[in-house]
């Protein structure tokens, strides 16, 4: 991915990721590229949608929680700024593909 190509990366955070529609929700976003938060009440669940997708944010929460989920989606957001900051230092000068 071209520098430029990771600065614009778009992004979803999916609840309820580890299992049925979010689960799908989450697969078809990254492969479409995109940078996929997932969370889930099931830790084991996600915990294997995170070795199918790699990298990502994922968090075991319970949504009713809502400061809890409110910090998720903040961490996500700073995770992704930090990943995206990397790969565009990484891929500077070259081009690199992402499935």
């Amino acid at each position: 991915m071209e520098p430029q190509a990771a600065q614009r990366q778009r992004a979803i955070f999916v609840t309820g990721a580890a299992s049925g529609i979010g689960r799908a929700t989450a697969v078809l976003f990254a492969s479409r590229g995109w940078f996929v938060g997932a969370c889930d009440l099931n830790r084991a669940a996600l915990d294997t949608l995170e070795q199918e997708l790699g990298a990502g944010f994922y968090r075991a929460l319970d949504v009713t929680d809502r400061p809890a989920l409110l910090a998720a989606s903040i961490s996500c957001s700073t995770t992704r700024a930090s990943t995206r900051r990397v790969r565009s230092r990484r891929c500077r000068g070259r081009r690199s593909s992402r499935s």
